[in-house]
């Protein structure tokens, strides 16, 4: 086999590989985008991810740590809590916003994170108790 020959296919497998960690298409950003009611964008975060490596557990939990910091630059301030209806149209923008960007990446270890995260559920899991209080 001659020398050059040799090279080139070194050079593809390089290729290969850098394709296979880096995600689809070689991809290094993620969009964090906020819609409203109709659908339509109000605002977007691009989320770059070039100086990370996916294929390690740590590469893929700053990407998401970052993707839930921009949602929360697209879907604006926390509301008052008291305010359950802003409160609940802010925790649906985030929630939508992380889904969206998970699913733009297309990384099946930041969805496999995202999942445990969420409990396999896109809204946050809330546990109502009761508790009886003894009569006097």
């Amino acid at each position: 086999m001659g020398t050059n020959l040799k090279r080139i296919i070194v050079a593809l497998i390089t290729i290969a590989v850098l394709a296979l960690i880096s995600g689809p298409a070689g991809a290094t950003e993620a969009q964090v985008i906020a819609t409203d009611s109709t659908g339509s964008v109000v605002l977007q975060v691009k989320v770059s991810y070039r100086d990370l490596n996916l294929s390690h557990q740590e590469g893929v939990a700053a990407l998401y740590k970052r993707i839930k910091h921009a949602s929360k630059q697209v879907c604006g301030h926390r509301p008052d809590i008291m305010d359950l209806h802003r409160s609940a149209q802010y925790n649906a923008c985030r929630n939508d916003a992380v889904e969206r960007a998970v699913a733009d990446v297309g990384h099946p270890g930041l969805a496999a994170l995202h999942q445990r995260t969420t409990n396999g559920t896109s809204s946050p899991v809330l546990a109502v108790t009761s508790v009886d209080k003894k009569k006097k």
